[in-house]
């Protein structure tokens, strides 16, 4: 028996998506692992919050986006607005096989990781530690599409304590 938690195939012309049942509230550190599967290139939301301009002046929550056929962006916001990250992955991540990416902040600096290679920040910022009512699959209002394809194993690490708090989905 596998350990591996297949989500049905999502469809955004059928606006399908899933959401968590409650908030997650990050402190400090943390991560958001996830695998994923597409042959249809789009900038697709991965795991999002509303972005709706709550908890923070200029807005939003964590969301995380594909942004053309190889970057992955990680949008987290800031005390007077929001910030990104984006990293080039050098690879086709529209190709129908199964990739994993996570991403997240160590120490201050977010980082994403895709298929086992991490780039860093070197510059750091605060965490956002409101609630984020994240969607996985399913854009926020103007920053992405709703994904087409496959995620699954979708995977919260909260790092700021003294030992780490998984939930996996």
């Amino acid at each position: 028996m596998s350990n591996n938690r297949y989500l049905v195939t999502l469809d955004s012309s059928l606006q399908s998506y899933y959401e968590l049942e409650k908030p997650v509230t990050f402190t400090g550190d943390f991560e958001i692992e996830l695998e994923f599967s597409s042959t249809i290139v789009g900038a697709y939301a991965l795991v999002c919050g509303p972005y709706s301009g709550e908890g923070v002046s200029g807005g939003g929550q964590y969301y995380s986006r594909f942004d053309g056929t190889s970057k992955v962006q990680l949008y987290f916001p800031q005390a007077t607005n929001s910030s990104n990250y984006t990293i080039d992955t050098g690879v086709n991540l529209f190709d129908g096989k199964m990739h994993t990416v996570s991403y997240g902040f160590k120490d201050g600096k977010p980082f994403i990781t895709c298929d086992g290679e991490t780039t860093t920040s070197s510059n750091t910022y605060d965490y956002y530690t409101g609630e984020n009512d994240f969607l996985i699959g399913r854009a926020a209002v103007g920053i992405a599409t709703d994904f087409n394809g496959i995620i699954s194993n979708v995977k919260f690490t909260d790092n700021s304590g003294s030992t780490p708090v998984i939930e996996s989905y």
